[in-house]
């Protein structure tokens, strides 16, 4: 085991037999789960904001590499295996459309960066074919000037969303597609 792992140990209980860590949430009713202002049933129902901050932090703490579990933990008088059942449908549902969610912003940028290539090369070849005029007047020189930095700051944009803004989605749709498939299971305790 590594260090870093070992230190993350400490932290999350790890399931012997898959060796995925644990993300453990303790639950008094099965309805905790769930936004209580969301009138839909469990199926189709936001997931509670507390929980939702919770999974995410989680997330963000047990490196991608590793696979994750949902370990939900309840008094045994609410064991009830058909709530189990919705539960898990609509956690599914719910982190499902949080990675279309995260796929849909990806695909956007993906347009937003084709564009400002667009952009910036229509642009620069504009200024490149007023930089050909041998005698240029002021107004000539201040066009091409501004088509130069126009092409200029659409590179940047380029740049800043294909090389930054798009690392950051694709580890935001690995994580959610991380915890959409990960197993969800119960425990019921006196």
């Amino acid at each position: 085991m590594k260090e870093s792992d070992a230190g993350l140990s400490k932290i999350y209980q790890q399931n012997p037999a898959t060796r995925a860590f644990l993300i453990e949430v303790a639950l008094d009713r099965f309805e905790e789960i769930f936004n209580e202002w969301d009138p839909a049933p469990f199926a189709r129902r936001d997931l509670n904001p507390a929980l939702h901050c919770y999974l995410e932090v989680s997330q963000d703490c047990i490196p991608l590499h590793h696979p994750v579990e949902l370990l939900f933990t309840a008094p045994a008088q609410i064991a009830d295996p058909a709530k189990e059942t919705c539960v898990r449908e609509g956690l599914t549902t719910y982190l499902d459309s949080l990675v279309d969610y995260a796929r849909r912003d990806l695909q956007k940028l993906n347009r937003n960066v084709l564009v400002n290539l667009c952009a910036a090369a229509v642009l620069l070849s504009a200024a490149a074919q007023l930089s050909r005029i041998t005698d240029p007047n002021l107004l000539i020189t201040v066009v091409h000037d501004g088509l130069t930095i126009g092409a200029w700051v659409f590179s940047w944009e380029l740049v800043s969303l294909f090389f930054f803004r798009r690392c950051e989605l694709r580890q935001e749709l690995r994580k959610w597609k991380r915890l959409a498939g990960a197993t969800v299971s119960f425990t019921f305790c006196e």
